[in-house]
This record gives structure tokens, C-alpha cells and sequence, in this order.
């Protein structure tokens, strides 16, 4: 653990001052954008791990003669995914001898460093789903974004993204919304999933922006409305995704999920012989998909 000298005022040391420094690391984690709870289903947990199966659903009614038997369908069980969740955390060591330098200015700066520091790290796990949806094998044996997901009771396959990856446009924008309105579930049933977040990076805003906000077509010469207005889709930018090109499709019903086993939690002490005080901020997640269903992705020509 790294040693922070010489830095901090009596009026923030020991029993006065850990409330006013725990307020600055919570403060500043509020000040920032969190997409999580945006994009990702966020759930609490117990225990070191948590486990969910993916299975289907039964199939479409069948008509039933007068006089004879309710036909019975059964649930077929697809792959497992597991979360485990590990602890992350970082800390500082406030030393007697700082208080006697009265740099008051600079104990903020150390205390919202480490708010910075668990935010950033939050983020980047996070958004890593989409980063690694075209390159990490996923529960089910293939990307999260793929064009081979196996269909567990209904047999074949499904895609959620272009055969051949694509830039944003108004062109690709509508192949994904009509792929999306056709995908058929586990049972071969329609999904009847609505995009809710177009998610871009950073250097895609515009583009997203046009898209989604122009009262006409976007790049069109003429006075053709923009379909794309009526869906009531928003559009969310991520400095965390690592592929400029990338570009996603969040509906209202999927399973990319957030577990917060311990959120952000802050604790300091006085070590009386050493004359230091210790702080440190740490938590447990883990994060992943546990389906693919409603997630739509491109990684860009």
C-alpha cells in the first residue's frame, strides 16, 4: 500500500474528520454518469456465487378436440452461467506528520482519487460485456453477440448481429431493428423485444444523435420523415467502449447483468503506534450475460 506523506490539516484527522472524508469519496462517485444502471439488470447477492440456467419456455397452444386431454409440453434446460464474486479495493495511509503541514487543499484530491479509482474500475468491467461481445466465448459457446445461437427446443439457430459487421447508418440502424423485431425465442416463438438504447462510443455520438433526434431522414436530399423518432429510443455514449466503430442495440428485455454482492463501502482506522490513519474502499460484483436475447451488436466495417 503506497504511503501519502505530509499532505493533510488537523481540522481533517481521526474522529472529525472520517465523516467529512467518507463524504467526499461518496459524493464524488455520485458525480459521475453510471451507465450500469442503465444498460444492465442489476441485482443484489448472497453467498460467493450465483448460478442461472437458461431454459425455454413451452410451445404454441395446439387446438383440443371436444372430450380429450390437454396436451402437455415440456421446458428444455440450455447452458449454465456462473458469477462469482470477487472483491476489488484500494487504499491510502495518512501519516501523523501530515497534519502538522496544513495542505488542506490536497486531502480532497487523494480521497476523490479513490472514488475515481473504484468508479473507473466499475465502468470498464462493465462495459467489457460489449467490448468482448465479438471475441469472448459466452455461456451457451458462442459470442455474446453471434450469428449462431443455438435455440434450445426449437432447433437451429439465431443471430444478433450482421453476417458482415457494419458501421452505424440509417441503412444498418433498420437491419437491426427488423432482426431484432424477428427473433424467435428458445420455443420458436416471436420475442416481441422494443429497442430501448442505441450504444455507441464516444466518437459515434453524432452519428447516434442524427440518427435518433433529426426530424428527417438523416443524409437524405429530400423531405422524408425519420422513422426512427417514433421508436422513442435513446442513445448512450461510453468512453469505456474500446472499438470506435462498435455499435449496440439494448431492448427493453435482456439479461446482461450487474451483481453487486458488496457495493462501494469505506472504512478507515487509527493506527495509534504507527501514528497513521488507514482508509481504503473496496466492494465485490462480478458481471456477464446470462442470455442473448435482446441484445443486437456490430463491431463496425
Amino acid at each position: 500500500m503506497a504511503l501519502i506523506s505530509r499532505v493533510l490539516t488537523p481540522d481533517t484527522f481521526l474522529e472529525n474528520a472520517l465523516p467529512v472524508l467518507e463524504e467526499i469519496i461518496f459524493s464524488t462517485l455520485e458525480q459521475y454518469p453510471d451507465i450500469i444502471p442503465k444498460l444492465a439488470n442489476v441485482k443484489g447477492a448472497t453467498g460467493s456465487i450465483t448460478q442461472t440456467t437458461e431454459q425455454s419456455g413451452v410451445g404454441k397452444v395446439v387446438l383440443i378436440p371436444e372430450g380429450t386431454s390437454i396436451t402437455y409440453d415440456d421446458v428444455a434446460q440450455g447452458a449454465h452461467k456462473t458469477f462469482t464474486f470477487a472483491k476489488y479495493g484500494i487504499g491510502v495511509k495518512i501519516t501523523e506528520e501530515m497534519i502538522d503541514d496544513q495542505k488542506f487543499d490536497q486531502v480532497g484530491d487523494i480521497y476523490e482519487s479513490m472514488a475515481r479509482s473504484m468508479f473507473d474500475s466499475r465502468q470498464q468491467a462493465f462495459m467489457d460485456n460489449f467490448n468482448n461481445a465479438f471475441t469472448t466465448t459466452g455461456y451457451d459457446g458462442v459470442t455474446l453477440c453471434s450469428t449462431t445461437h443455438p435455440l434450445i427446443k426449437a432447433g437451429g439457430t439465431e443471430n444478433n448481429r450482421p453476417t458482415a459487421d457494419v458501421d452505424l447508418s440509417v441503412t444498418s440502424l433498420r437491419t437491426a431493428l427488423t432482426d431484432i423485431k424477428g427473433t424467435l425465442s428458445h420455443e420458436g416463438l416471436k420475442q416481441h423485444l422494443m429497442p430501448r438504447y442505441l450504444l455507441v462510443s464516444d466518437t459515434n455520438i453524432y452519428d447516434a444523435h442524427e440518427l435518433l433526434k433529426s426530424d428527417l431522414r438523416p443524409g437524405g436530399f429530400s423531405n422524408d420523415t425519420n422513422y426512427f423518432t417514433i421508436l422513442g429510443m435513446e442513445y448512450l455514449s461510453s468512453t469505456y467502449l474500446t472499438d470506435s466503430d462498435a455499435w449496440f442495440v439494448v431492448c427493453d428485455k435482456h439479461k446482461v447483468m450487474w451483481y453487486d454482492r458488496k457495493a462501494p463501502t469505506v472504512k478507515s482506522q487509527e493506527d495509534f503506534d504507527a501514528g497513521c490513519l488507514k482508509t481504503k474502499i473496496n466492494a465485490r460484483w462480478d458481471t456477464g450475460h446470462a442470455s442473448w436475447f435482446g441484445i443486437w451488436g456490430s463491431s463496425g466495417a
